[in-house]
């Protein structure tokens, strides 16, 4: 009969320990769930609104394929009348231009006194390449580019003058006599071909006569400037007579270009072939984009 008590007892404790194991086990198992949850689905916060003003106006620019310009205005306001004020200033610097407007109203938003004189900050704009004002809290930031540093200097003492007791951020940039004369280079030859005798390095009578208007352009500009005169073809024949030729035909216009005025050795010159097309060669109109001559001021 003890035997049989202390086997009972035994047995008791077996049963008791056991129940303990697998609450510990289901605790632990549950408390990992948990766990698990807790850091796949963590709190969400929602983001407070800002207390400070903000203002972006910047315009795309002239478009190549001719689409209509966009100016931009985005930004936080206190009300509707200072945004309204400088959607209308925008507008006024930038006549012909869609408007994209992606601005809102806080009404926590401070007012600041940029605020107030933004409206002629933005009309400062037009006066620069690739314009663009950023205001936020007290600072305003602008940037873009211009040939004069007396220009510079006139617009960002403009923004500076209605800023308060925030800071200006001049990132303006005031270009070198190449790039300046890079512009001018670009812009005739976006508007002139130099044409060439089909599969020839001779200058046609329309291509002679580009060449000696490009050169008058050249004259004006700085003595002190290079001229990399780049030839290209298309892909129809040979390499090696693709590179020749681009070479014969940039040499051509440099010989033109001697005639005129420009210093022999302000030019250098280099033929690249059908190496760097700017279009597909297996269209007419792409193999025309790439049969061209690249001026480069250095």
């Amino acid at each position: 009969m003890r035997s049989q008590s202390t086997l009972t007892v035994i047995l008791g404790a077996a049963a008791t320990l056991l129940v303990i194991l697998t609450f510990v086990c289901v605790s632990n198992h549950g408390a990992a769930v948990a766990a698990a949850l807790t850091e796949s689905q963590p709190p969400r916060y929602l983001p407070l609104e800002p207390t400070e003003p903000s203002c972006d106006v910047y315009p795309s620019g002239p478009r190549n394929d001719g689409a209509t310009p966009i100016v931009y205005v985005s930004g936080a306001f206190p009300d509707d009348a200072s945004r309204a004020r400088i959607i209308e200033a925008a507008q006024r610097a930038f006549p012909g231009a869609a408007l994209k407007d992606a601005t809102t109203i806080v009404v926590s938003a401070k007012n600041r006194p940029w605020l107030s004189h933004m409206p002629a900050f933005v009309e400062q704009l037009p006066k620069l390449r690739e314009p663009a004002i950023h205001a936020f809290g007290e600072n305003v930031r602008v940037s873009g580019s211009t040939d004069a540093e007396a220009q510079r200097t006139a617009v960002v003492a403009a923004i500076r003058s209605g800023v308060g007791p925030g800071e200006v951020i001049d990132a303006i940039s005031v270009r070198t006599k190449a790039e300046q004369a890079q512009t001018a280079v670009n812009t005739f030859l976006e508007s002139h071909v130099i044409e060439f005798e089909s599969g020839s390095n001779q200058l046609t009578d329309n291509g002679r006569t580009t060449v000696l208007a490009f050169a008058r352009i050249l004259l004006k500009e700085d003595a002190s400037l290079r001229l990399e005169i780049d030839g290209h073809t298309d892909n129809s024949g040979t390499v090696l007579g693709n590179r020749k030729l681009s070479g014969d035909r940039a040499s051509a216009v440099k010989d033109v270009l001697v005639e005129a005025g420009i210093a022999d050795y302000r030019m250098t010159t280099h033929g690249y072939g059908s190496e760097r097309p700017l279009a597909d060669n297996g269209t007419d109109e792409g193999k025309k984009k790439n049969r061209r001559i690249e001026i480069h001021v250095r």
